[in-house]
């Protein structure tokens, strides 16, 4: 029978606590803007067209409907273990309690992990996500048993956000496409299991959509958050130019009147003429079919997707800082929503920073970026990639998922910190565990020599 290792709990335990700071801070979670769609879901039987319904499950499982605060230490304690385990991996199958208990106070104060812990929405769960997919292809002391718990968890990742399926098929290429070149026969059958994992999540989703009469799709709105990418980045202003007075499209009537941004037409002002257009009609997404296939099989439209594309990944890349939290009005119906399923801690969450708009992040946010530069300077210093060219694929394999990451949410959906900060912080972390095995193994040698000094 296996022995419990107490201490290795305990500093899980500590280590969550360590992450909810942000909560402590503002005096409750964070409430997202998304956050009343996952609560309606969560206990309402409500599937929405925008996103699958498995984050509302999984708040309705952990907070088991009487607090939010259980939810958010849920997600804490998981990131927690990951990062236990991925310290551990880091510094050679080696760590002491003291070790593990500086890497996390550092990490949680000189990255955003506690912000990104601290919201009501999955975005942790792309942290999560990352963290899952390095232990499970780089934890070589892991026995099947833990293997197979790391699937179980990039599932769960996966299943709570829609960009997650992308981020999973488009990484999976890499690492089989990499184990191939390599022929590591490893390599690819974990390329292979991360793959089917997303195909399985795909289908999925196909079918709840159908049970829910939303027809058999990954996702009802897929074709609304396309288009409106369009209308954001120019192409579709383009496309209305070409084919107003040809083809009969409700769209002609917004020609030179569509927003600069992708959440003011998919949620149009009263004012706007997107509102007449039935934005999220199924007529409308029939015509925003017919656009986004003529876009991508017109040479002239693709070749400026393509371009569109390459410009707002690397915009996405550079959005790194944590974004001032939404202070919603008291009367706000998207917070009178957790009213309805969380009356005691109303209170909580109308009286929390947060609300009286006091949470300033730009000195947060310098913090972040100065500990990334240095840190990032100083692994280059301390770990030449001559000699540690294992670690250097660790590396590549983050930067290739944040790219990825970068890829999906800013075609897909829009530029946005709050997208690169959700999976950013794996870097910072990584470079922090590291710089403290460097100077733990400096400090061991100078103790070393001072023995056999004071002896001879």
């Amino acid at each position: 029978m296996a022995k419990v290792n107490y201490k290795l709990i305990l500093l899980c335990f500590i280590s969550a606590i360590f992450l909810m700071v942000i909560c402590f801070y503002n005096g409750y979670p964070l409430y997202g803007g998304d956050t009343h769609a996952y609560l309606h879901s969560a206990f309402d039987n409500w599937i929405p067209q925008d996103r699958p319904p498995f984050y509302g499950k999984f708040i309705s499982l952990t907070s088991l409907g009487i607090s939010l605060w259980s939810t958010i230490f849920i997600q804490c304690s998981i990131v927690s273990c990951l990062l236990v385990r991925y310290i551990h991996l880091l510094n050679s199958g080696r760590m002491s309690m003291r070790f593990g208990i500086l890497c996390m106070v550092i990490i949680t104060a000189f990255t955003c992990v506690s912000w990104i812990c601290a919201y009501l929405i999955p975005d942790i769960f792309t942290g999560i996500l990352l963290l899952t997919i390095l232990l499970y292809l780089w934890d070589k002391k892991a026995t099947r048993l833990v293997s197979a718990f790391y699937v179980l968890l990039i599932i769960l990742a996966v299943m709570v956000h829609n960009s997650h399926f992308l981020l999973i098929i488009l990484f999976s290429f890499f690492v089989l496409f990499y184990s191939f070149v390599k022929k590591n026969k490893t390599g690819l059958i974990k390329g292979f299991v991360m793959f089917a994992v997303g195909v399985l999540f795909y289908f999925s989703m196909c079918m709840l959509n159908k049970r829910y009469d939303q027809g058999f799709t990954f996702s009802p709105s897929s074709k609304v958050f396309i288009i409106a990418r369009f209308a954001s980045n120019g192409i579709l202003e383009k496309y209305l130019d070409d084919h107003c007075g040809k083809k009969n499209l409700r769209l002609c009537t917004c020609k030179g009147q569509l927003p600069s941004d992708t959440y003011s037409f998919m949620w149009p002002d009263p004012s706007s003429p997107l509102l007449k257009t039935d934005v999220w009609g199924d007529s409308s997404k029939k015509e925003y079919k017919g656009i986004i296939l003529d876009v991508f099989t017109t040479p002239e439209y693709l070749r400026m997707y393509i371009g569109k594309s390459i410009n707002s990944t690397f915009q996405q890349l550079c959005s790194i800082g944590v974004e001032k939290p939404f202070a919603f009005p008291a009367d706000n119906w998207k917070i009178l929503m957790l009213k309805t399923y969380f009356s005691s801690e109303y209170k909580e969450l109308s009286g929390s920073k947060q609300n009286a708009n006091v949470m300033e992040t730009a000195g947060f946010n310098f913090i972040y970026t100065l500990f990334f530069v240095i840190s990032s300077l100083l692994i280059l210093v301390f770990y030449p990639y001559s000699a540690y060219k294992e670690l250097y694929h660790i590396y590549a394999g983050i930067l290739v998922f944040i790219v990825i990451n970068a890829f999906t949410s800013s075609n897909f959906s829009m530029v946005s910190p709050r997208f690169q900060n959700r999976v950013f912080w794996v870097l910072p972390a990584t470079n922090t565990i590291l710089i403290l095995k460097f100077l733990q193994s400096k400090y061991k040698v100078l103790s070393l020599q001072k023995t056999n000094d004071s002896q001879n």
